[in-house]
């Protein structure tokens, strides 16, 4: 009986030990938290157009929000807009978000800001890009562009 109870209580614990080893936080395998900062960019006093520049390029395919703040930081002589917009390439194809995002600079203060949240589905191993470019006239001015990119599943 001694012997049973013993094989019993060495089984349970032999099975305790594993179960804690393949649990998240408990000395096992990590699980992913979401969401997760992925990339950051920070331009400052940018006065020209940007060619198309890689934000990240996903090792596993994935959902992804692209948080941007751009604000107009000196006035040109110029009434062009600065366009902002991003590319990445998902199960259909090359995606982009359209006309993208809208900078109008202005000749006084307050100077015009722009902020907005991008969503996305990438595949692994194709860049998430972002591009600024003019919109009708030539743009003049300072800019300063920040993103963050955070994987969020």
């Amino acid at each position: 009986m001694k012997t049973a109870l013993l094989s019993l209580f060495l089984s349970l614990s032999l099975v305790a030990v594993v179960a804690a080893q393949d649990t998240p936080g408990k000395g096992g395998p990590a699980a992913a938290t979401y969401p997760q900062i992925v990339a950051k960019i920070s331009l400052l006093n940018q006065t020209t157009s940007l060619p198309a520049t890689t934000i990240l390029t996903p090792t596993t395919n994935g959902t992804y929000r692209l948080s941007v703040y751009w604000a107009e930081t000196v006035p040109g002589p110029n009434v062009g807009n600065w366009q902002l917009t991003f590319g990445w390439t998902d199960e259909v194809g090359a995606e982009s978000n359209g006309q993208g995002l809208i900078l109008y600079p202005t000749k006084a203060p307050p100077f015009d800001s722009v902020q907005q949240t991008q969503i996305v589905r990438a595949n692994a191993g194709t860049p998430i890009t972002y591009t600024v470019g003019g919109l009708g006239a030539v743009p003049t001015g300072t800019y300063d562009l920040f993103i963050v990119a955070e994987k969020i599943m």
